[in-house]
């Protein structure tokens, strides 16, 4: 018969064989300020991470603090940080291959109106770079990352004087965050112009702009209302489309299971969704409160969308071409083909999604949810 003593020895060692092991928590690295609708969206990815872990995994979230977009990268490969958002263009040579594709943004103003081309963006990226991209994943494990989910917001023309006409844009000193803007400015008799987000609101008080192609969203968290006169929405086409807003540390991902790898990649397609998707429904409200404000906010004209379209398919070719050629990129045409019919298929893919909690559903079910967790993101 068994003992009191052991009876008793041996249900405290069950009870603590039942107990959860402790919980990981990694650090999560994002160049977005405190309160921000970066900082929210991954705070979103860090209630998530907890949730579809069962509490294994947690994240603690560090904006702008522990490291700088232009300091992500190294902080990834040098294990400062399990996981970070990797703003791409910041690193030209060290990610060619997904890099080349901003050169295609301007494709967005292919999109019919109405329509959400930053989730659709944002989804093809993701299924390009997580499925197809070997030499995208080859650049990543290269700085010791391994790529989860992309994540697009999409920009417009903001002006301190009404823009009616392509004639009305000669001329004017246009902000450009983009080389394939800077060419579309000159296509039409403007002027590139480089300014930091954060001094746009003094450059166009100055008079040292004319316009920005920005996200709405600036109209308020910077101010831009008080200085602008017309909102061109989704104008002259795309957005920011190459952040890798959740990459993971190579060697912590090696360390994890099928169920925490499994657990992550979800999280990070919930913290996609809700950057894209609150960036998209935050800047619909800052152009609805600006035009509160007297300014003139609509869709360009069918002469600007025409113009804007032809310049975009005229300029793309040309472009990827010389990006390839500038950082020795294979198969970049190629590359480029496979995004732009991506695209396409996500256009109708976003048509139906009525929340981010949908949109994170449709990136896990048509992209992440097709990951082998077994062998992603294997060194060679």
């Amino acid at each position: 018969m068994m003992t009191a003593l052991r009876r008793s020895a041996l249900l405290a060692a069950l009870a603590v064989a039942a107990m959860p092991a402790a919980a990981e928590e990694i650090r999560y690295a994002t160049g977005f300020p405190p309160n921000s609708t970066g900082d929210k969206a991954a705070q979103t990815f860090a209630e998530a991470l907890a949730r579809e872990s069962g509490g294994a995994l947690t994240a603690k979230v560090y904006a702008a603090s522990l490291l700088s977009f232009s300091e992500l990268s190294g902080g990834l490969r040098e294990g400062i940080v399990e996981t970070g958002a990797l703003i791409g263009p910041y690193f030209p040579t060290d990610y060619p291959s997904s890099n080349v594709l901003g050169e295609l943004v301007m494709l967005w103003a292919d999109a019919p109106l109405g329509s959400r081309p930053a989730l659709a963006w944002t989804g093809a990226m993701t299924e390009f770079i997580a499925l197809e991209c070997d030499a995208c994943q080859a650049e990543f494990l290269a700085q010791n990352q391994v790529f989860t989910v992309n994540s697009s917001t999409g920009y417009s023309l903001i002006c301190s004087r009404p823009v009616e006409t392509v004639s009305d844009l000669a001329g004017l000193k246009i902000r450009a965050a983009a080389p394939a803007w800077s060419r579309w400015a000159a296509s039409v008799g403007a002027i590139g112009v480089t300014v930091p987000t954060s001094e746009q609101f003094v450059a166009m008080s100055q008079g040292v702009l004319d316009c920005t192609i920005s996200n709405p969203v600036e109209l308020v968290d910077l101010g831009l209302a008080e200085v602008a006169k017309a909102v061109v929405s989704d104008y002259p086409g795309g957005g920011f489309g190459t952040a890798s807003i959740h990459n993971v540390g190579a060697d912590f991902w090696a360390g994890l299971d099928a169920a925490g790898r499994t657990a992550l990649l979800k999280a990070s397609a919930a913290g996609a969704a809700a950057l894209t998707w609150r960036y998209e429904e935050k800047g619909a409200a800052a152009v609805e409160a600006a035009a509160g404000m007297g300014v003139e906010a609509g869709p360009p004209s069918q002469e600007m969308a025409a113009q804007a379209a032809a310049f975009a398919h005229a300029d793309a070719d040309a472009a990827v071409a010389a990006y390839a050629e500038r950082f020795g990129i294979s198969g970049a045409e190629q590359s480029a083909a496979r995004m732009q019919a991506l695209f396409a298929r996500w256009l109708t893919l976003v048509e139906p999604v009525d929340s981010e909690a949908a949109f994170a559903a449709l990136l896990w079910d048509e992209a992440l949810s097709r990951i082998d967790v077994a062998a992603y993101g294997a060194r060679p």
